[in-house]
């Protein structure tokens, strides 16, 4: 009993073993025939992928090839039109760097006969400037000279009556200090200043009545002395009044009051007359020094107005040689380019 009940459930599980593996076969089946279907789909669509991808590439390939063929073209184009242009640059180069040249060239020469003429105009106008000034301080030397001898006669007149100031006025311009000013402009200010100095002393001195009346001592003396003859003359007119005594003794006291008043005059007038003839013989010193310092200025003047033209026209005739050199040598390179061709093009 057992035995059956073991072979029937033994074959139940093979039935059940059978129907399982059955199962799985169909299952495996239409799993296969599922992965076939769809492989083919997907080797189709893999191909029809492929199909597309392929035109793209050779639609993009074409295009790409075209515009290469383009672009080459158009770059060959301006490529044998740069190259024929070329040619007509490297002229037209060496035309304009002529042209540069000769501008150039002629640009040096004219600043140099420009800046020439002008040196010439200055030289002369300098000369004629110096000539000018060096006239015109000597005729206001000349005027100022005539000034001073009309004050040195005014003076002399005025120290008539006092020989100690004649020989004051006599040594003055020995006694002068030298001036040792270089510029004969301020020697001759100050030679004008010693001219109104002495003018306002001189007119000061003349103020002076017993100064101004002793000028005339002389004529003084003279008319005091005629008393004596003229006793004479009166006692031959019956005029016996005035005697020899009397006149005598007048002259002898015109005399000692002359002298009292000479004496006093000289006391009042000696300071002035000492400040007139230092003023003077300062004002003669400066004069002859203002007449030798400016022959001096004028002589180096000139020197050095013909020194500074000289020297310009030596550095206006070098600049001069240069310009042509450089027009030269610039013409022998134009010359020597002319020569070369221009350099050959290639496309790489």
């Amino acid at each position: 009993m057992s035995n059956t009940l073991g072979v029937s459930k033994t074959i139940e599980l093979l039935d059940s073993l059978k129907r399982t593996v059955h199962e799985f076969a169909v299952r495996e089946e239409r799993i296969n025939g599922d992965f076939r279907t769809k492989g083919v789909a997907e080797r189709r669509r893999c191909e029809q992928a492929i199909a597309a991808l392929t035109s793209q590439l050779e639609t993009v390939t074409a295009e790409a090839e075209a515009a290469f063929q383009s672009a080459k073209q158009s770059t060959d184009v301006r490529y044998e039109q740069r190259k024929a242009r070329i040619p007509y640059a490297h002229r037209a180069s060496q035309e304009q760097a002529r042209k540069n040249i000769e501008s150039e060239t002629g640009r040096l020469k004219y600043e140099v006969q420009r800046d020439m003429m002008q040196t010439k105009r200055r030289h002369e106008t300098d000369l004629a400037t110096t000539e000018t000034v060096f006239a015109q301080f000597k005729d206001g030397l000349a005027e100022a000279h005539g000034v001073l001898a009309s004050l040195e006669q005014t003076a002399q007149n005025a120290f008539n009556g006092y020989r100690k100031f004649r020989r004051l006025l006599a040594r003055a311009q020995a006694a002068a200090e030298p001036e040792f000013v270089a510029d004969h402009n301020q020697l001759f200010a100050e030679f004008r200043e010693l001219l109104d100095t002495s003018r306002a002393e001189l007119e000061r001195f003349q103020g002076f009545l017993l100064p101004r009346f002793f000028k005339y001592l002389p004529i003084w003396l003279t008319l005091v002395l005629c008393q004596v003859p003229v006793v004479f003359l009166l006692q031959h007119l019956g005029f016996n009044r005035f005697t020899h005594r009397d006149a005598f003794l007048s002259v002898a006291a015109f005399l000692v009051g002359g002298f009292v008043l000479h004496l006093v005059g000289r006391r009042q007038g000696e300071a002035t007359a000492t400040a007139i003839a230092g003023a003077l013989g300062k004002a003669r010193r400066l004069h002859d020094t203002c007449l030798a310092k400016s022959a001096v200025w004028h002589q180096e003047e000139l020197a050095r107005i013909e020194h500074e033209f000289e020297s310009r026209t030596n550095d206006l005739n070098q600049q001069w040689d240069l310009a042509l050199e450089y027009a030269l040598t610039s013409r022998h390179i134009t010359n020597i380019l002319k020569t070369v061709s221009p350099p050959a093009m290639e496309v790489k």
